[in-house]
């Protein structure tokens, strides 16, 4: 986002390169999204039906405003819209979020301080935002990054360009009350499996 856009949204008086963003703000950047990806990085519908679960503002941080000693995590959803549409896959993003945060937490001993999208898409852009909005005090967004465009592979980003490695990660399942399912990070009611540099057997 250039500065003359930033500066049109509602910023922080405690720190001028925070800006929150509503309701109104992330459906714009759906669209922007959407129209920049050529309609890669996930389906619009999928995106405004993530959108409507969205209920409070959340902040965007300039990359100008971050501090190097903090944690980034990138943030992407893969799924199907039409599971979307029948009420499924909307607790999969955060219960991912929960297990990579839990993972830091144990072996980093730092807490995750900001989230990044992974490409620019209507629902990748979004999915960020949608996760720090189901926390009770949402993580700031970075303005940024690191495929400047939709990408079909990991490996098609500025990231393994530049030789940084993309694990560990994590993948999660929607929540399954009842069903007996246990994260071993979280301790939530989902499926997790962290991936790891060097994955072991």
């Amino acid at each position: 986002m250039n500065k003359d856009s930033f500066n049109q949204l509602t910023t922080c008086s405690k720190n001028p390169s925070i800006a929150q963003l509503n309701k109104d703000d992330l459906q714009a950047l759906i669209y922007g999204a959407c129209f920049f990806a050529s309609g890669g990085g996930g389906p619009i519908s999928m995106a405004l039906q993530f959108l409507t679960k969205i209920n409070k503002d959340v902040p965007l941080i300039q990359r100008q405003g971050l501090n190097p000693d903090e944690k980034i995590v990138i943030l992407a959803d893969m799924g199907s819209p039409d599971a979307a549409k029948e009420g499924r896959g909307y607790t999969a993003p955060v219960n991912a979020y929960k297990t990579i945060s839990a993972y830091i937490k144990e072996h980093e001993h730092k807490d995750i301080a900001y989230f990044m999208p992974i490409e620019t898409g209507a629902v990748n852009s979004l999915i960020p935002f949608f996760i720090a909005s189901q926390l009770d005090t949402p993580i700031p967004v970075v303005d940024a990054d690191p495929s400047g465009r939709a990408v079909p592979q990991l490996n098609e980003t500025l990231l393994d360009v530049n030789g940084q490695a993309i694990c560990p990660a994590a993948v999660a399942s929607d929540t399954q009350t009842g069903k007996g399912y246990r994260c071993s990070w979280s301790d939530g009611e989902f499926v997790s499996k962290i991936f790891y540099r060097h994955e072991r057997h």
